[in-house]
């Protein structure tokens, strides 16, 4: 690799690797968006209200189709619970999000100032889990697909046919076989398939 700008690299290389390494970016913020559309393999997005990943979706394609000859893949991470202990675990992770939104958006979910700044307090002092009760539903309810096995298939379902992402990641709420086989058996329920789409848990 040869790049000049804030740093110089000329032929670099990793000796470990037997080809050029595939560029993933990921943002919730447009510019670092507009950037991975221009210059990344993959593009990483989580955290999106899911019903903006299609609309963002095409959006990265455009942009791409303007300057590339191959678009980026969109590598999706949508966060999905169907049970209440994946649903307790989901939250903490919308704290930093919470904070992160543009303010018109926190208005729009009713947070005032006053829970920005009693997020960050906990945030900083004690974690994410600490900060998760100040999370309303609404924003766990725009940002993540969840509620009962079936309402989640069916949500996940629209939400991947409209958005047609080329890899699909799911988090590791537990670590076990059995989790690896019910998120294997969700994905099957939604219409997915191995022969069409890149499933990682």
């Amino acid at each position: 690799m040869t790049h000049q700008g804030e740093f110089i690299a000329n032929r670099a290389r990793l000796p470990w690797s037997p080809r050029r390494l595939p560029i993933g970016i990921a943002g919730r913020g447009p510019k670092v968006q507009q950037l991975a559309a221009l210059r990344a393999d993959w593009v990483i997005l989580a955290g999106n209200q899911i019903s903006k990943v299609p609309e963002l979706v095409a959006g990265v394609r455009a942009r791409a189709a303007e300057t590339r000859s191959a678009a980026p893949w969109i590598v999706w991470n949508p966060a999905a619970a169907w049970t209440e202990s994946a649903t307790c675990a989901t939250r903490p992770r919308f704290s930093y999000i919470t904070i992160d939104m543009p303010a018109a958006d926190r208005a729009a979910f009713g947070i005032s100032d006053e829970t920005i700044l009693e997020l960050r307090h906990l945030l900083l002092t004690a974690g994410p889990e600490a900060a998760a009760h100040l999370i309303p539903d609404a924003v766990l309810e725009a940002h993540a697909i969840v509620g009962t096995r079936g309402a989640v298939v069916d949500r996940l379902r629209a939400s991947i046919g409209a958005a047609r992402p080329e890899v699909l990641v799911f988090e590791a709420h537990e670590y076990s076989t059995d989790f690896i086989g019910d998120v294997a058996d969700l994905a099957a329920a939604a219409g997915l398939s191995g022969a069409t789409h890149r499933i990682l848990g």
